[in-house]
């Protein structure tokens, strides 16, 4: 069985993404990830990023089945110097539910992303 993980900005499920849940047949337009996409340490390794909006060599298709969802959530900073806020910690939430990008944020904490295993 050979498993993959994906990260699924939630504004992209929001803008042009087909919900999905574990159990779900996917194909995705995805690439590969060339920088960090969270301050989470533990997070693990990435091997795709979900882009249906990339039109360019380094796009691939990924199909397969989902097997486990993470919502990620982080928590923000303003970088007074550049007038930015920049996520400074995070957090994983396993998620059973329909994943469409809408999720609820909390606290102090905004919803950001999908974290997706895929067995391929």
């Amino acid at each position: 069985m050979n498993e993959v993980i994906v990260w699924v900005d939630g504004w992209q499920m929001q803008c042009c993404g087909t919900a999905f849940n574990i159990g779900s047949i996917i194909e995705w337009k995805v690439s590969q990830v060339s920088y960090d996409l969270s301050p989470i340490e533990d997070l693990g390794v990435i091997d795709y990023y979900y882009d249906d909006h990339a039109y360019n060599n380094t796009v691939s298709v990924l199909s397969g089945e989902v097997v486990e969802i993470c919502k990620v959530y982080h928590a923000y900073k303003l970088d007074e110097v550049n007038n930015v806020y920049r996520p400074v910690s995070g957090k994983l939430e396993k998620f059973n539910q329909e994943a469409d990008g809408w999720e609820v944020d909390y606290d102090s904490w905004k919803f950001v992303a999908y974290l997706v295993k895929v067995k391929k």
